[in-house]
């Protein structure tokens, strides 16, 4: 058995000081799940135990019995659909009482990387510790908690560098500050090595002897993991099939005439016999079990009840006022954003670069009154620039909160960078053809795509709810000839739509699918070609569908002419402009991780959009060669000029519901886009660049892939140059 140091119970110089006992006691107690018309799926079954003070409890049981719903219903974490009564020594549970005295250390290690061990039980401490207490006792109570549990050599380590072994400790430690009594814990063990998920489980059970109550979840333990649980309880299809000391599981199975192999793991044997491996006996053993509980509880009668809970209570951050918990929290947030020097450079550089490319792009506009509504024009790209910018982090940080989504990628991202993986190729040809690896890849990804029922539901219904209102706002403005520069505005604004809309999902979700394609190509599953070929087709259905449902109500709305040639080009026009989108997006993700695809594509979209928009107005005067050049490099404007063309040329002379300046200068259409410089523009021409930018943004994008999966020389280079300038900037930090 893996030493380790003795937790002190006595004395006056601990923070671990020995608790009065706490038993918790639940009764016939179910969980259930409703399911809309059908009845509702029930995963609790009537379960019954005791958890006893000072014990290590185990809580067991195949994949899908109930173990992490147990917990979170004794947790308090789950409220609802719960049936049956929690008795806390012996009284009927107040959640109110029950949380301060009782924590949850969940299966995630949430832990703020740019903090070290030591500052982070710092924080904590300053949060759950009364302010009547020093600083300097503070700092006592963390060492000694550090010192406790291994982790004094780590404690100058930032979060994100410990090992798996030392995150869970950590994750530990921080509740250990206040000493509360009961502690719940969901698979603490998962994701490490044998040796640390047994220095995990003495490290509990030492705990537990100061006379603590921990429970824990726990995946099929070792043989010797499972003898160092006091208690172990069995779930099998949401029932307690056993309750009591692990090994014994061995005698009490015999009973019914099941034997444990000579040499076999008892908790392995027990794992199977829930599947009903050996045949159905969850019934029986269900019924054994409840018998169990009823003698163990009339033999507890005495013990419950004799104390109050207020006896147990933590310090919590309620005793900190709330002046002292915003100068903590705000502390920690400043100290996290400064210490990513990365991040902060990033921004910096960005943000000057499109200052300057945004002023260079509107120099000395304003005081050209020609070029009043030009100027119109750069106050709106700089809304939509302090709209998207400072919106998309956010987004991104509130994903991470939810579901640790980033982390992940980081994580596998670190993971895949330690290997070489051409040395573990096993240099076999594809036994199976490209053309039926590209049937077999999109058959998964459109079945992947059409289960997802809800986010297929809510893109519909944004799509066709966006359609309608941006019609709407724009009501029947195209026979109007007084409005014709605001009908400029529609298509400019759907245009954005058609930037933003396919780009978003793209920097979310694809980073992580690259983690994906790295594990399957180098198991030889399929080729690249193959699968860059699903991906790219499996959207199409979908990106057609959405943007028709989207474009139809608004073009006929907005009042555009009812002519099908010019819906057909207006709807071609703007689907091809969300392909691009799309593929400009793969670009970003298929070389960055989340965090930076997400600041990076909007940052680079706003120069997109003011080319797409620079020089409109000049005529074909005073535009400079070079921003000639530049105004063609975005793509979306190629789709500006042509939409407008398609649906604007030739229309003839438009009436004016009122009689305005505006009337004079842009009812006849033709003229308007022979002062936007559009009259020369020919549809195809524009049509075709579009075109040519999808296709090239592909290429790029299956070569940026290419690279990361059989990187060549120059890229492999470029990869030890940017470790280089990391470790530098490491260094200096």
């Amino acid at each position: 058995m893996i030493d380790a140091p003795a937790i002190a119970c006595s004395g006056e110089d601990t923070i671990l000081l020995e608790r009065n006992s706490i038993d918790i006691k639940f009764q016939d107690v179910s969980y259930r799940i409703p399911q809309g018309r059908n009845a509702p799926k029930i995963i609790l079954k009537n379960v019954s135990g005791i958890f006893k003070s000072g014990q290590l409890t185990a809580i067991l049981g195949p994949s899908g019995a109930g173990k992490s719903t147990l917990l979170n219903v004794l947790a308090g974490y789950k409220c609802h659909g719960i049936s049956g009564t929690i008795y806390i020594n012996g009284k009927i549970r107040n959640m109110k009482e029950f949380r301060r005295i009782s924590r949850y250390i969940m299966q995630e290690d949430l832990l703020q990387k740019w903090l070290t061990a030591e500052e982070l039980m710092m924080l904590a401490a300053d949060l759950k510790l009364s302010n009547k207490i020093s600083q300097q006792k503070k700092k006592e109570t963390v060492l000694e908690i550090l010192d406790l549990l291994r982790l004094t050599k780590a404690k100058d380590t930032m979060t994100d560098k410990l090992s798996g072994g030392e995150r869970k400790r950590l994750s530990i430690a921080i509740e250990l500050v206040n000493n509360p009594p009961i502690i719940f814990l969901d698979e603490p063990t998962t994701g490490l090595d044998d040796l640390a998920s047994a220095q995990c489980i003495t490290l509990l059970k030492s705990l537990a002897t100061g006379g603590r109550t921990i429970i824990c979840s726990i995946h099929t333990p070792s043989a010797r993991l499972f003898a160092q649980f006091d208690q172990s309880y069995v779930l099998a299809d949401g029932m307690c099939v056993y309750q009591g000391y692990g090994p014994n599981v061995v005698d009490y199975l015999s009973n019914i005439g099941l034997i444990c192999p000579t040499h076999y793991n008892p908790a392995d044997f027990m794992i199977e016999v829930c599947c009903s491996e050996y045949g159905n006996f969850t019934d029986k053993l269900a019924a054994m079990a409840n018998n169990q509980f009823v003698t163990t509880c009339e033999s507890l009668q005495e013990r419950s009840a004799k104390y109050d809970l207020s006896e147990f209570s933590c310090n919590t951050s309620h005793e900190v006022s709330i002046p002292f918990q915003f100068k903590t929290i705000i502390f920690r947030m400043w100290k996290q954003m400064l210490r990513d020097k990365n991040h902060i450079l990033l921004k910096l550089f960005l943000h000057i670069l499109l200052g300057v490319f945004v002023g260079y792009i509107f120099y000395d506009i304003a005081n050209d009154g020609s070029q009043t509504i030009y100027n119109f024009g750069f106050f709106y790209c700089c809304l939509v620039f302090f709209l998207y910018i400072p919106l998309m982090p956010i987004l991104l940080y509130s994903a991470m909160a939810n579901n640790q989504f980033v982390t992940t990628c980081e994580s596998l991202q670190e993971r895949s960078a330690k290997y070489d993986l051409s040395e573990f190729s096993c240099n076999t040809s594809h036994e199976v053809s490209i053309p039926f690896q590209f049937k077999t890849i999109i058959f998964r990804m459109w079945k992947q795509m059409l289960r997802d029922k809800n986010h297929i539901l809510l893109k519909l219904f944004l799509h066709i709810l966006l359609g309608v209102f941006v019609g709407y706002i724009f009501y029947d403005i195209a026979n109007d000839g007084s409005q014709t520069i605001y009908n400029f505005g529609f298509f400019y604004c759907c245009l954005v739509f058609f930037l933003y809309i396919p780009l978003m999902p793209i920097l979310l979700y694809f980073p992580t699918e690259v983690q994906l394609i790295k594990r399957e190509y180098f198991n030889r599953w399929y080729s690249l070609r193959a699968y860059f070929a699903a991906m790219t087709v499996s959207t199409i259905p979908v990106t057609i569908i959405m943007s028709v449902l989207f474009l139809t109500p608004t073009y006929v709305i907005s009042g555009q002419p009812l002519e099908a040639h010019r819906f057909l080009y207006f709807c071609m026009i703007f689907i091809l402009t969300a392909f691009v989108s799309e593929s400009f997006g793969l670009i970003v993700s298929s070389f960055l991780n989340v965090v930076n695809s997400m600041f990076l594509a909007p940052s680079c979209s706003v120069p997109f959009m003011l080319l797409a928009v620079y020089g409109m107005g000049f005529g074909h005067v005073g535009i400079p060669i070079t921003m000639k050049i530049m105004m063609h490099l975005s793509y979306l404007r190629y789709s500006l000029e042509a939409v407008v063309n398609a649906v604007m040329r030739d229309r003839g002379i438009l009436p004016c519901a009122q009689d305005e300046k505006l009337c004079f200068a842009f009812a006849d259409p033709n003229v308007f886009l022979e002062i936007m410089g559009f009259e020369e523009r020919n549809i195809w021409v524009d049509f075709g660049a579009l075109l040519f930018i999808y296709v090239l943004f592909r290429v790029v994008c299956y070569n940026l892939l290419r690279q990361r999966l059989s990187p060549n020389k120059t890229f492999r280079a470029l990869q030890l140059i940017v470790r280089l300038v990391k470790s530098h900037i490491s260094v200096s930090r």
